[in-house]
C-alpha cells in the first residue's frame, strides 16, 4: 500500500473513530497503536489524548510515554495538537529511515532538516548507536520539545531552531491555524502578533560548520515547501551528501528527480512512501 493510501486510510479511521463514544474510541485506539509502546500505562495515557488537527505550540503542558522501538526511553508530547499523529507515524510507519545499508558503523554522521518534536532524532540516534545527529526544526516550541526528547542521547545529538533556506538570514512563519508538524516559511496571517521571526540557515552554512572535510552520510528532508527552493539555489552543499531523503511538498517528483540527478545523485523510488523521492551517490 503506498504511503497516500495509508494515510487516506488512516484519516478515514481517524475521522471514524472520533464520532464513537469515548470508550470506544479509546479501544479504537488501543487496537491501533498498542505496538508503539512498552508498557500499558504509556498506551492507556496516549489513547486519553485528544485527537486533533492543529493546537497551540504555546502550551508546555505535555504526557510521556515509553516507545517500545526505543527500548522504552521516554518520549514527551503535548496533549492536543499534532505530536499524538508523529508518534504514530514516526514509530509505526518510520518513513524517515534511510535504505538499508547506507549508514556505515562507526562514526556516521545524519541531518535530520525538518525535526518536530524529536522523535526522528531518538530514532535515528537510537537505531545508528555510531551516529552524531543534527537536527533543525522551524518552530522555537518544537525545537525545545525536541531537545527534551533526545537527552538521552544528547552527546551525540544536536538541535537548531531555524529554517533551511538556500541564504542565510532571517524568515518568518506563522503558526495560527497551522498543524504543529507542518510550519513553514512564509506569510500566512493578516495578523502580526501571530507571525514569528526565525534564523534562515543555509546548507552550505551547516555544512562549514558540522562537515566541512568530511561526508553526509544520510540527509532526511521535510522542510513542508522550502524543499525545491533548497535543492534548486545554492546547490554547493549536496557534494558532501551520500544519500537523501526528500519530502514532497509543492514539488513534482519528476522535477526532484531530475534535480537530484542534476546533482549528481541516482535516484530511487521509496516503495513504502509515495511523496518521497531518494537521491544516492554512487
Amino acid at each position: 500500500m503506498s504511503e497516500g493510501s495509508s494515510t487516506r486510510n488512516i484519516n478515514k479511521l481517524t475521522r471514524l473513530a472520533n464520532a464513537l463514544p469515548s470508550p470506544l474510541l479509546r479501544l479504537s485506539w488501543a487496537l491501533r497503536h498498542g505496538g508503539l509502546f512498552s508498557d500499558l500505562a504509556s498506551l492507556r495515557a496516549y489513547c486519553r489524548l485528544v485527537p486533533q488537527t492543529s493546537g497551540s505550540s504555546s502550551n508546555r503542558e505535555t504526557i510521556t510515554v515509553h516507545i517500545r522501538q526505543l527500548q522504552g526511553h521516554p518520549i514527551s508530547l503535548r496533549p492536543h495538537g499534532t505530536d499524538a499523529e508523529v508518534i504514530y507515524t514516526t514509530f509505526g510507519s518510520q518513513f524517515h529511515l534511510p535504505p538499508t545499508g547506507i549508514i556505515p558503523p562507526n562514526d556516521a554522521l545524519i541531518f535530520d532538516l525538518g525535526s518536530n518534536i524529536g522523535c526522528t532524532i531518538a530514532h535515528f540516534a537510537h537505531v545508528f548507536s555510531g551516529a552524531t545527529v543534527i537536527g533543525v526544526e522551524l518552530d522555537t516550541a518544537n525545537a525545545e520539545l525536541a531537545r527534551h526528547n533526545t537527552v538521552p542521547w544528547e552527546e551525540r545529538c544536536e538541535i537548531l531552531t531555524g529554517a533551511i533556506w538556500p541564504t542565510d538570514g532571517e524568515v518568518e512563519y506563522s503558526d495560527a491555524e497551522t498543524r504543529q508538524d507542518a510550519y513553514r516559511v512564509g506569510t500566512i496571517t493578516t495578523n502580526p502578533a501571530m507571525l514569528k521571526s526565525v534564523p534562515a540557515l543555509s546548507m552550505n552554512t551547516l555544512i562549514a560548520k558540522y562537515a566541512p572535510d568530511r561526508m553526509i552520510d544520510y540527509v532526511k528532508m521535510d522542510i513542508e515547501g522550502a524543499e525545491r527552493q533548497v535543492l534548486k539555489e545554492n546547490t554547493e552543499w549536496m557534494a558532501h551528501v551520500r544519500c537523501i531523503k526528500v519530502e514532497l511538498h509543492d514539488y513534482q517528483k519528476e522535477e526532484c528527480i531530475a534535480d537530484l540527478r542534476q546533482l549528481g545523485l541516482q535516484t530511487l523510488a521509496d516503495t513504502n512512501h509515495w511523496t518521497t523521492v531518494i537521491g544516492i551517490r554512487s
